[in-house]
Parts: structure tokens; C-alpha cells; sequence
């Protein structure tokens, strides 16, 4: 099961209409598997390299991945999306604890402020060069 974090339009294509597609286009067929088997080589190198990082890392790496989905307000740094702790956490695999002391520390580090559930960005640099070592794969 999925939850929506905000407000969300869903289409549904039948099976067989996707079936029909991909029986009548060869070529259309061979670029979706092409496409598909470099997004599962990309999928399997993160997964390895999530498993090798620290839980601070994996934080650091899944807000990255909120800023990337929901984008920074223009003005004031902030994520567009509202998270608590236990929210993050269940994205991360970890605890609400785990996730304050890591914001707690990235908010030392002057790489982000919060105030209640939202986060600002302050230093993205900064956040990304935490990452550094895993550059290569999680690019």
C-alpha cells in the first residue's frame, strides 16, 4: 500500500493495454527494457552503498532525496514538504530518535535550521559534501 504525502492525481492503464503496446512495437518494447535494466543497475549500486553508509549518512542522503522530489521554497531555503521525525524515520528505516540527533548535529554543523516539523536548508553544499564518498553511485 502507498500513502500520499500531498494531494495526488492517479491513472490506471488495463494490463492488456500496456500487453497491445508492447505486442505491436518492437522497438518501443526493447527501449523500455533498455531503460528499465539501467534504472534496476542504478537501484542495485544505491541500495549497496545505503547499506554501507552510516545511519547519520542514510538522514543526510534520504532529506537530499526529499529535496530532489519536493524542491526548496525560493525564498527562505525551506523543503515544500512538512515531516516529522517518526515520518522521516520510516523513509530512512530508523527511529525518531536516531533522526532528531541527526538533525540535531546538522543543525550544529549550520547545515540546516528547523522550526517545528519544518526544515531549512542553510548549507546544501555542505549537506552534499557529507555524501561525498558515495558520489559516484548516488548521483
Amino acid at each position: 500500500s502507498a500513502v500520499a504525502l500531498e494531494d495526488s492525481s492517479i491513472c490506471f492503464v488495463e494490463n492488456q493495454t500496456i500487453k497491445d503496446l508492447f505486442t505491436a512495437d518492437a522497438e518501443f518494447t526493447f527501449e523500455v527494457m533498455k531503460f528499465y535494466s539501467k534504472e534496476f543497475l542504478k537501484i542495485e549500486q544505491r541500495i549497496k552503498s545505503f547499506k554501507q553508509m552510516t545511519m547519520e549518512e542514510r538522514i543526510t542522503h534520504s532529506l537530499l532525496d526529499i529535496i530532489d522530489v519536493f524542491g526548496l521554497s525560493e525564498n527562505e531555503n525551506e523543503i515544500n514538504i512538512t515531516l516529522s521525525r517518526k515520518e522521516i524515520a520510516d523513509i530512512v528505516g530508523t527511529n525518531a530518535d536516531q533522526v532528531s540527533r541527526t538533525i540535531s548535529y546538522l543543525k550544529q554543523k549550520k547545515i540546516i535550521s528547523t522550526l517545528g516539523k519544518r526544515i531549512f536548508l542553510t548549507d546544501y553544499i555542505g549537506l552534499k559534501n557529507s555524501l561525498s564518498r558515495y558520489s559516484e553511485v548516488l548521483s
